[in-house]
């Protein structure tokens, strides 16, 4: 059998979630940021819906190449020709439906309008 350094494979373990914690609260600094337009420039004041779009991690919902744009106020592309809305877009529709948390939804986008 092989000689294999605990050391090394615990070094590099440690590595690997130190630089996934990393990405993660980058992230999650990204997210907060998102919330802080809706608050600032839209002036939503919904806490619910404020609260879901701070725990809803759209970065998972894209592809790599658009991760670090997830958490901007455009549409992203998910593939098929299709996009994820916009943020604002997103928190304007929960909130002026009045969702209480015993709804069940299904968001159906319309498509490209123009």
């Amino acid at each position: 059998m092989p000689y294999v350094d605990l050391k090394i494979i615990a070094a590099v373990i440690f590595s690997l979630l130190l630089i996934n914690t990393e990405m993660i609260n980058a992230f999650e600094k990204m997210r907060e940021n998102m919330v802080n337009v809706l608050i600032r420039q839209y002036r939503l004041t919904d806490e619910r819906v404020l609260q879901s779009m701070r725990s809803v991690p759209r970065h998972l919902f894209v592809d790599k190449a658009s991760e670090r744009f997830a958490y901007d106020d455009n549409p992203l592309p998910i593939g098929h020709g299709q996009t994820i809305s916009q943020p604002f877009i997103v928190a304007l529709m929960t909130s002026v439906a009045q969702i209480s948390p015993s709804d069940k939804v299904l968001e159906i986008g319309t498509g490209d309008l123009s």
